[in-house]
């Protein structure tokens, strides 16, 4: 999915049009890993209610775009630790400077 700017703007487009809610619980559990019981704690809603929008979710995902979306979208959002160290590190040499 790096290499292919298309399916990245076309998954962009497709939680975009997701109700805001919905959309939180989708990245909050398939983008970022959180459990349905922290989903639930952060925006402050049932474990339940987690799951129904998580499953409404995925499936709009997955009419959207005929594919699945649960690995697209954990590459898609992965937090690069290293590459953000680097970055860090950069910006930090480079300031240091002034």
């Amino acid at each position: 999915m790096s290499g292919d700017p298309h399916a990245r703007n076309s998954l962009s487009q497709a939680l975009d049009a997701l109700p805001v809610r919905m959309r939180t619980v989708v990245i909050l559990r398939l983008a970022q890993g959180l459990s349905t019981r922290e989903t639930a704690a952060c925006l402050r809603l049932s474990e339940a209610n987690v799951k129904v929008l998580l499953h409404r979710g995925t499936r709009a995902l997955r009419e959207a775009r005929g594919a699945e979306p649960v690995e697209s979208l954990r590459e898609q959002y992965a937090f690069g630790a290293e590459r953000c160290d680097r970055v860090v590190a950069a910006v930090l040499h480079r300031i240091s400077r002034f």
